[in-house]
């Protein structure tokens, strides 16, 4: 028993050294900022949220997304605890950082997946005004203890701000988004790439807009909609069964979403 519990402190401890190496420069978006440790990587994932992973095997991986609310915050948490049930057994928890205001906290145990350690999720729901983050912290169940202090750690750096739409900042990026994309059939190969695009500035900027989006935002995300629609005809629809015309189609509608989206950026 002394030899196990030896083992375990010395995982425990190289958890936690792993992830107490000093910070790193924050990551500052529209909606928040959060100072992320040194030595943990910081990227996209596939549905455009920020996923922050800590180094070392078994690691922690939080996964932050923002939007907006639409309703009370707590007619969407009950809503999102139906979906969280889906996943896995849910429960409410006390708050792991007391001194915060407008916040929950639920730990989801997954269900077990054939030859997989069993996986757990904090989720740490903040709002402020209509602005909502939600911030996942993902880890092997057996680990959750070890990770509970760097979860609190972490997490009293995360602020959130009161969002400020710039136009000229969307203009700025859609004329980016143009210059860099010729919309070519040989151009359009990547679904992935075009996916991430798309997910990518629905989590940049839909948070900003209640239900009435303005016409610039909703032209670039029918650009980016279209060339994901034509991306997947060319590059899945033969074993789809859709034909030459479904291409042609779909790039006549990608080069009408491109016109309306330069006519909304330059203003004619």
């Amino acid at each position: 028993m002394r030899i196990r519990h030896i083992v375990r402190c010395l995982l425990t401890f190289a958890l936690l050294l792993g992830a107490q190496v000093g910070w790193a420069s924050p990551l500052e978006t529209s909606f928040f900022s959060w100072e992320i440790p040194d030595g943990w990587t910081v990227e996209r994932d596939a549905s455009g949220q920020w996923q922050i992973t800590a180094p070392g095997l078994n690691p922690m991986v939080i996964v932050v997304n923002a939007g907006r609310l639409g309703t009370s915050p707590e007619l969407y948490i009950q809503g999102s605890t139906a979906v969280w049930q889906s996943q896995g057994s849910v429960e409410a928890i006390p708050p792991l950082l007391t001194q915060r205001q407008s916040q929950a906290w639920f730990l989801v145990k997954h269900h077990p997946k054939p030859n997989e350690k069993l996986l757990t999720t904090v989720k740490w729901v903040r709002w402020r005004g209509p602005l909502l983050v939600v911030a996942n912290f993902k880890c092997p169940q057996s680990d959750l203890a070890a990770w509970e202090p760097t979860i609190r750690e972490i997490g009293s750096s995360l602020k959130l701000k009161k969002p400020v739409y710039k136009e000229i900042a969307l203009k700025d990026e859609a004329q980016e988004v143009l210059d860099r994309n010729q919309d070519t059939v040989e151009s359009l190969q990547s679904l992935d790439r075009a996916k991430l695009d798309l997910n990518v500035a629905r989590q940049d900027w839909e948070p900003f807009f209640t239900a009435e989006k303005p016409a610039l935002y909703q032209a670039y995300i029918d650009y980016l909609e279209a060339r994901y629609d034509a991306t997947y005809a060319i590059v899945a629809g033969r074993e789809l069964g859709m034909g030459r015309d479904v291409v042609e189609s779909r790039m006549q509608a990608l080069s009408n979403r491109r016109d309306e989206l330069r006519k909304e950026v330059h203003g004619f």
